[in-house]
């Protein structure tokens, strides 16, 4: 080849060093809730807002009146005035007629309402959100305090108090907004300490919202929320805003329910430092406009977690998550044993933005999902643009993605490079591709990898595969099954773009793919002004498609090597 010329001799070198890489990436490990949460360091998890207080002032609330003496009225009023920790603890419902007085104090308060319990930390009355059914979790004979509210028009409590928050064991019924918490400047007893928002074993139901609106100069803050039921409340809103380094953000949903809302559950937070998200064996759905978990965050990190939760039969998306970097940061997410189904939009949203001088790592993990019959995709991954030195790594495996009216799976990726595994996938009766796959703009090289999958019965494609590059794409295909598309080929690659000197071949690899009674070929390699080197084309079998087994088309200026 050097004979001919110096750019085939360059070709030739870049084939050979192409024959002898090999994806190195492996699927990482499954996360457990446990693990993430050990991963949190410094956060103190507490049963209880501000536990760490050594002064406690308690008051009990004996009668069910809307005011007088031993009603929760009289109580709030005495945390008003309070010089330590409060600790308001239920023996009894209570009937409102007007809004309770708001919370005001600078000091934590406890509201308990286990009516006639001992104060332990027993789950005995407590909302099983992943595993019980509605009957169940609007039960009116356990042991939680029920707080209703007459008038429609009136909240039934808010706090504006910078100080930590802790509801316990309550069922708050009616009013406007159940549950109101506007911490202007969110701070805890010492600089060292951590501002804390629980909610434990809450019901929550025929309110018209719930507001949550916490900022914070410099603490830290932590949103526990752990078997909590919120049904028949149009509007669900948690926002943080946390404006100073180290004031890192932390909110964990733990067996957390929102059904029957209009706009489903929003959580949105604007943090200059690192914000964790934990979502664990929890319940969005029924949302009759919006998607059924909205999660927007603005940080310099963001670490997630999602697990044993269901985000389905919803008005718009299932679950939806926009992660912004302010700069040159870190994202993970990882999604495990969760369902996105039957939402009106798509099952899954993944959106990363970032400035356009800044780089990202990133690495989304999804595992043991499933996203079918939805309206629009079942998961559409959207990765950063304008980020040449950018790397995200995508692993998708044991996923469930078919019967979407759209694409089953859609990842668009541009310039950033990295590595892309899909296994062990169902992508089958979609309206669109089963699999599609976008690298537009890659300036990186991109090592992308699906096997052990099936995309058939698809309207368009069962697999595509699109890159404009100017960088090196590695594809292997193992044991792979793309049959009975509608419109076009099995499996799609389309390949556009010159490599610079020194950026190797492009690369595909076939070993064990069958693809038969497609529309149009069952193999389609689409190259234009590229170095393309086929490995293992032998292995491609299929018959009955409507035109050739495996198809090139050929560009100008193209090399194809088998």
């Amino acid at each position: 080849p050097a004979a001919r010329g110096a750019p085939n001799g360059r070709a030739a070198a870049a084939v050979q060093a192409a024959a002898s890489s090999q994806p190195t990436a492996t699927m990482p490990a499954m996360v457990t809730l446990a693990a993430f949460v050990a991963t949190l360091g410094a956060v103190a998890l507490t049963a209880g807002a501000a536990s760490h207080h050594d002064d406690v002032v308690r008051r009990t609330v004996t009668s069910s009146a809307d005011s007088g003496p031993g009603t929760l009225r009289e109580a709030i009023a005495f945390a008003n005035t309070a010089m330590a920790r409060v600790v308001v603890t239920l023996e009894s419902d209570v009937r409102l007629i007007t809004a309770l007085p708001e919370y005001t104090n600078d000091q934590p308060l406890t509201i308990d309402g286990e009516c006639g319990t001992d104060d332990d930390d027993d789950d005995d009355g407590a909302v099983r959100g992943y595993e019980r059914d509605e009957d169940e979790l609007v039960d009116d004979d356990d042991d939680r305090c029920e707080v209703r509210m007459a008038d429609a028009g009136q909240n039934i409590f808010s706090s504006t108090s910078s100080a930590s928050l802790a509801v316990r064991d309550v069922v708050l019924r009616g009013g406007a907004r159940a549950l109101s918490v506007a911490a202007g400047d969110a701070r805890a007893a010492s600089p060292s300490d951590t501002y804390v928002l629980a909610l434990h074993n809450v019901l929550i139901t025929r309110a018209m919202s719930v507001n949550i609106d916490i900022r914070t100069d410099s603490t830290p803050v932590l949103i526990d929320a752990h078997d909590v039921l919120i049904t028949d409340t149009p509007n669900n809103v948690v926002r943080v805003t946390a404006q100073s380094a180290g004031a890192t953000v932390t909110t964990l949903l733990s067996n957390v329910v929102a059904t029957k809302a209009v706009i489903g559950f929003n959580v949105e937070i604007d943090a200059n430092d690192t914000v964790t998200v934990g979502i664990d064996e929890s319940l969005f759905s029924g949302a009759r406009e919006g998607n059924g978990l909205e999660l927007g965050i603005r940080a310099t990190d963001i670490e997630m977690l999602v697990t044993e939760s269901t985000c389905s039969d919803n008005g718009g998306g299932g679950l939806n998550f926009l992660g912004t970097l302010l700069g040159d940061g870190v994202v993970r997410v990882n999604v495990h044993k969760s369902i996105f189904s039957g939402n009106a939009a798509s099952g899954f949203r993944y959106l990363i933005g970032l400035p356009s001088d800044a780089t990202v790592k990133a690495e989304l993990v999804m595992d043991q999902v499933t996203a079918e019959s939805n309206e629009q995709y079942g998961m559409v991954i959207q990765l950063p643009p304008n980020s040449p030195q950018s790397k995200v790594d995508v692993f998708l495996r044991h996923l469930n993605a078919n019967q979407n009216a759209r694409s089953g799976i859609d990842l668009q990726r541009e310039a950033s490079g990295g590595t892309v595994r899909v296994d062990h996938v169902q992508a089958n009766h979609n309206g669109q591709t089963g699999v599609f796959v976008s690298a537009a703009g890659q300036a990186n090289p991109l090592s992308l990898a699906v096997s052990n999958t099936e995309a058939s019965r698809n309207n368009a494609a069962g697999i595509t595969i699109v890159q404009t590059a100017a960088d090196a794409l590695t594809v292997t295909l193992d044991k792979v099954v793309a049959n009975n598309t509608a419109n076009g080929s099995g499996v799609s690659i389309n390949i556009i773009g010159a490599l610079p000197s020194g950026s190797g071949a492009n690369r595909v690899r076939f070993h064990g793919v069958a693809v038969s009674e497609n529309a149009d070929d069952g193999v389609t390699i689409r190259r234009d002004a590229a170095l393309v080197v086929a490995d293992g084309l032998a292995s491609v079998v299929g018959s009955g498609n409507g035109d050739r087994l495996v198809d090139v088309v050929a560009g100008s200026n193209s090399v194809f090597v088998i």
